[in-house]
């Protein structure tokens, strides 16, 4: 569905997802597979992981959703991340076992790696706090991202951060989102949320009362529903509120 700022005169409050949605890792995170992958002997194709990607992080929605990662101990999210390298490189087309896997994934924790913001955030956000907007995050992350956005110099745009590690829930689950709303005293049906996944981030938001944005910076997602707000670039949202 092409936007219509008309479906948006009413909103107070603007919530974002953070990963894919505002910033992506550097280096990218195929190539520090690869790199790990490498390190304990497996030759793999930094292209094949990204397109895995998306099956992997599919099973991590669904799996945070079932028992959310936060709530795990230190022995159950090994255990959780170990299938989950195992699932990103059968994708990716390169059989190991869990065990090989989880050897793969505490290599890669090991590598330096970082936030960079998309270069279509900083003007964003200053566009819509011009507007008075108060802007929010919501994310499935566990980290503290406070200090991620001190560091990503974006803080002074940020009215409130909401993590799956804070709430206690992860997205799809309203009760993330109605954290997000409580830090602020946002009323959903005067909030946006805009975010890369469609069923943690739309569906998500719309289970929450609160009108969805979905972002495709690939331009690689179908959405059957025509209802739903669908956006490339965030720069779109300069044209949406103004």
């Amino acid at each position: 569905m092409k936007h219509d700022g008309k479906l948006f005169s009413n909103i107070k409050w603007v919530y974002f997802d953070f990963f894919n949605t505002l910033a992506e890792f550097y280096p990218p995170r195929e190539e520090l597979q690869a790199q790990a992958a490498e390190a304990l002997g497996i030759k793999i194709d930094a292209r094949s992981i990204r397109s895995a990607y998306s099956v992997a992080d599919s099973f991590m929605g669904r799996e945070n959703t079932r028992y959310p990662l936060a709530k795990r101990d230190s022995e159950e999210l090994a255990s959780f991340w170990a299938d989950y390298e195992q699932l990103l490189l059968t994708t990716a087309g390169v059989s190991v076992t869990k065990e090989r896997a989880g050897s793969i994934f505490q290599k890669l924790s090991t590598l330096d790696q970082k936030f960079i913001l998309f270069d279509d955030v900083s003007e964003t956000l200053k566009h819509l706090k011009s507007l008075n907007l108060s802007i929010g995050l919501i994310s499935n992350m566990n980290q503290d991202l406070s200090a991620i956005v001190d560091e990503l110099g974006i803080s002074s745009y940020i009215d409130c951060v909401a993590t799956s590690g804070m709430a206690g829930a992860a997205k799809p689950d309203r009760a993330l989102f109605k954290y997000a709303l409580d830090l602020i005293d946002a009323n959903p049906e005067q909030a946006v949320h805009i975010g890369d996944d469609y069923e943690g981030d739309v569906l998500g938001a719309i289970n929450a009362g609160m009108v969805p944005i979905f972002i495709d910076r690939e331009q690689k997602a179908r959405i059957e529903d025509e209802t739903i707000t669908s956006i490339t670039s965030l720069e779109e949202l300069t044209r949406i509120f103004i």
